[in-house]
């Protein structure tokens, strides 16, 4: 899902950052370049996750030649 020019993660990465307690009940997420930025959708207050070895459907990529 496009929102402007942010990717928003899938509902199974939410999923698992709120798991994983990384992203609370009110928050989303989307990427932005190359971070994992979570959005409160009350205040729209943001703050950057650190997903470092966490494997989210989002970022997956296939490489060809």
């Amino acid at each position: 899902m496009i929102i402007g020019n942010k990717n928003a993660l899938t509902s199974n990465d939410i999923s698992i950052l709120r798991e994983k307690g990384m992203l609370a009940q009110n928050e989303t997420a989307v990427v932005e370049g190359d971070l994992v930025v979570a959005v409160n959708v009350v205040t729209q207050r943001r703050r950057v996750l650190q997903v470092d070895g966490l494997l989210l459907e989002c970022k997956r990529m296939l490489l060809r030649d």
